[in-house]
Order: structure tokens, then C-alpha cells, then sequence
């Protein structure tokens, strides 16, 4: 089966200072390329790749747009602004980086961290409404405290379906579905949003199993169904606590065990991130 892994980052030796989660994780302090890349997934079936920005400077938006030029297994890149800049300054940023044809979009990352900025203000809305005018996907790093917060900020504007990412990190490692289980399941309700399944076996404690995982994984394809969920992996931070191959197998084992159909994996594996990114099927494989 055809697989497009929806959240990847890469960078060399010399950018690790200015990535945020590489900061006191010595294992991430060096260069992640695509040949490293190439050797962890490949063996998984994962062929196909979409680039997450990693860094709130829009230098490395810059960089990765570059990098993935000629790069035939990146098949979108994901960029970043700051939305608290006034909106003619944002407009300008998404129409430079639209001058690569896989730009597709931008991913919330706050300064701060998984602190909930960006998740309300008249200036981040305008922000965002330009977003969505302009045709830019909008994707939003957030923690399980902020989900309600979330869920807010996206019912007050009109169309607006952004992507959830990392199933908006709930807390696997402690087994504690609530009040993210609520939480999550109220916004996929009331919202068109999508959501990654992604960076979970990461949160899940160094001696994870799939049974940790399946409950959190089952919750968020009960609330939002195959159609509005993507695989990612969000590698190479996910190296911390598994192998690509192990993440990968977990997930297949747990969509098995919850009698998924075949059409119901392609969506997780792959229908929905070519639907949301526009990347298109490759080969009619389903």
C-alpha cells in the first residue's frame, strides 16, 4: 500500500542550534538528511514525504523550500510566519514562498513553544482568514490543554479547516485520555479540521507498547474518522523513543485490530494528506 509519511523535518549539522526541540536532546544535535531519512523509512514502505518547518524564523522556511527543490521524495513543504505580524507583512511572505512550486502552507509554531499562542487575538485571526483566502493550508502545533482553546479559535472563523497536529499531543506515557479525549472529540465534532496521527510512540515512554498507544489512536480515529486523519511520524524527533519501523508497525497492528478496512487504511496512509496538501495520487495506487 501506497504510504505518504505528512510530517518529516530535515536539517544540517550546522541549523540544529536554531531548532527548538533539538535543545537538550543530545541524540537530535546533528545533521538529519535525506539519505537518513531514505534508510529509516524505506524499509517500511514510506517513500513519500511532506517537510514540516522546525524553527519560528521564516530563514528556515527559506532553507527547506531550497533544500526540497530537487528533492523527487518531498512532495510538500510546510512553512512558517509570524502571525503577529501586521497582514500585508504575511501576504508578502506567503507570495515569495509561493515562487516554489511545493510550498504549500504554513504550520503555527509559537515562539514560545506548545504555549497556545496564536490561538486568539483580531490579529491572528486576519492572519489567519488571509491564510485561508490565499489558499495556504494551516497547520496548529498544540498541547491537550489547549485544545479547547483551539477549538475556539477555529469555530469563529468561517471555513476554516486547519490540521491538527500530533493529535494535539495528549499524554500517553501517563494513560490519561481525559480531558483531551473530550476535548479532541468536541473540536473534530464541531470543526472541519483534520488531524495528524503522528509523534505519539515519542510521548509514550521509552518501554512503549502498542497497547499504550491504541486507545489514543482508536479515540482520534472514533472522533475524526479515517477520511480526516494522515500518518506522519515526525521524524526524526520520534528517534528519541522508536524506530521508524516500530511506529509504523504499531499503526498498522492497531488499525488491524479495530477492523479497519482496506479503504479506511489508504485514507490514514495516504488519501488524506493528497487531499489536503493537493499532491495527488501516484501510480492509482491505492
Amino acid at each position: 500500500m501506497s504510504r505518504i509519511d505528512s510530517h518529516i523535518h530535515l536539517w544540517k549539522s550546522e541549523h540544529w542550534p536554531g531548532i527548538p526541540i533539538a535543545q537538550g536532546i543530545t541524540a537530535l544535535q546533528r545533521a538529519f538528511l535525506p539519505v537518513d531519512l531514505k534508510e529509516a523509512a524505506h524499509a517500511a514502505g514510506v517513500e513519500r514525504f511532506v517537510l514540516v518547518q522546525a524553527a519560528p524564523d521564516t530563514a528556515e522556511t527559506d532553507f527547506i523550500l531550497e533544500f526540497s527543490r530537487d528533492l523527487d521524495m518531498v512532495l510538500a513543504v510546510i512553512g512558517w510566519v509570524d502571525l503577529d505580524a501586521a497582514t500585508a507583512k504575511v501576504e508578502n511572505e506567503i507570495e515569495r514562498f509561493r515562487a516554489y512550486p511545493k510550498f504549500r502552507g504554513i504550520r503555527a509554531f509559537s515562539p514560545g513553544g506548545f504555549d497556545g499562542r496564536w490561538l486568539d487575538g483580531d490579529q491572528v485571526r486576519a492572519n489567519y482568514r488571509t491564510l485561508m483566502e490565499s489558499g495556504a493550508t494551516v497547520e496548529l502545533l498544540i498541547s491537550d490543554d489547549h485544545v479547547r482553546k483551539a477549538h475556539d479559535l477555529i469555530s469563529s472563523i468561517d471555513g476554516f479547516a486547519p490540521l491538527i497536529n500530533h493529535g494535539a499531543r495528549p499524554a500517553v506515557m501517563s494513560a490519561r485520555l481525559e480531558p483531551w479525549g473530550d476535548d479532541i472529540a468536541a473540536l473534530a465534532r464541531g470543526t472541519a479540521a483534520c488531524c495528524k496521527i503522528s509523534a505519539l510512540a515519542e510521548r509514550a515512554g521509552v518501554e512503549w507498547t502498542v497497547d499504550r498507544l491504541y486507545p489514543f489512536v482508536a479515540h482520534l480515529i472514533d472522533a475524526f474518522g479515517p477520511d480526516r486523519l494522515m500518518f506522519g511520524s515526525n521524524w526524526p524527533v520520534m528517534t528519541i523513543m522508536a524506530t521508524y519501523a516500530r511506529w509504523v508497525d504499531a499503526l498498522e497492528a492497531i488499525m488491524a485490530r479495530l477492523g479497519l478496512s482496506a479503504d479506511e487504511k489508504a485514507a490514514i496512509w495516504h488519501r488524506t494528506a493528497e487531499q489536503f496538501y493537493g499532491i495527488g495520487a501516484v501510480d492509482g495506487k491505492a
